[in-house]
C-alpha cells in the first residue's frame, strides 16, 4: 500500500490562486496608508483616526481563518506581522483618545491640552516611545513578509496592485 505525503513534506513548486490573492492584498497594505502610520509617523504627534480604524480592520482581516497562506514560509511571515500589528493597534487604542486639534477631531496619545501647554508628562513620553516602537516592528514584519512575497510569488506583482483602504463604512454597526 502506497503512503501518502503531506502538502508540507512536498510543498508545491506553483503558487496557489489563494496565495496569489492573498499576497496581493498584503503589497496593497505595503503602500501608503500603512506605510504612513507604521514607518513614517511619530505618534508624538495626533493623526486621523481613520489610519487607526484602518489598522483594526486589518488586524481583523488577518486574524479571520479564511485569511491564510498555503505557502508555509509566507503564513509564518503573516502571523509575525498579525502579532505586531495587533500588539500595536491594542497600545494605541489604549493609549489615545479623540480629541479636538484646531477644527479637526484626530486620535492622539497627548490630549491638545497637554500638547498646547508644552507640559508633556514622562508617562506620555514613554507610551509615544513605545507606540513608535510597536509601530516600527509592525512595520518591519510587514516589510519582511513583502519581501518574501517578492521573493516566492513574482507572479504577485505581474499586474498593478491597487492601494488597499476599507470603506468608510466598513465599521458601522449592523
Amino acid at each position: 500500500m502506497a503512503e501518502f505525503t503531506t502538502s508540507e513534506e512536498t510543498p508545491s513548486k506553483t503558487p496557489t490562486q489563494n496565495d496569489i490573492i492573498r499576497a496581493r492584498e498584503i503589497i496593497g497594505y505595503h503602500k501608503e496608508q500603512l506605510k504612513y502610520i507604521l514607518r513614517d509617523h511619530d505618534h508624538g504627534n495626533a493623526i486621523e483616526p481613520e489610519y487607526l480604524r484602518e489598522v483594526s480592520l486589518l488586524a481583523h482581516d488577518l486574524s479571520d481563518i479564511h485569511f491564510f497562506f498555503n505557502n508555509k514560509k509566507l503564513q509564518i511571515g503573516l502571523d509575525t506581522f498579525e502579532a505586531s500589528l495587533t500588539e500595536f493597534r491594542n497600545f494605541f487604542a489604549g493609549n489615545s483618545c479623540y480629541d479636538k486639534f484646531g477644527s479637526v477631531m484626530l486620535q492622539s496619545i497627548i490630549p491638545y491640552d497637554m500638547k498646547a501647554s508644552g507640559d508633556i508628562s514622562q508617562s506620555k513620553r514613554e507610551q509615544i516611545e513605545t507606540a513608535n516602537e510597536l509601530a516600527t516592528k509592525a512595520w518591519h514584519d510587514l516589510d519582511n513578509l513583502y519581501k518574501e512575497i517578492r521573493k516566492l510569488l513574482p507572479s504577485a506583482f505581474e499586474t498593478t496592485v491597487q492601494t488597499k483602504w476599507h470603506p468608510k463604512n466598513s465599521m458601522a454597526p449592523k
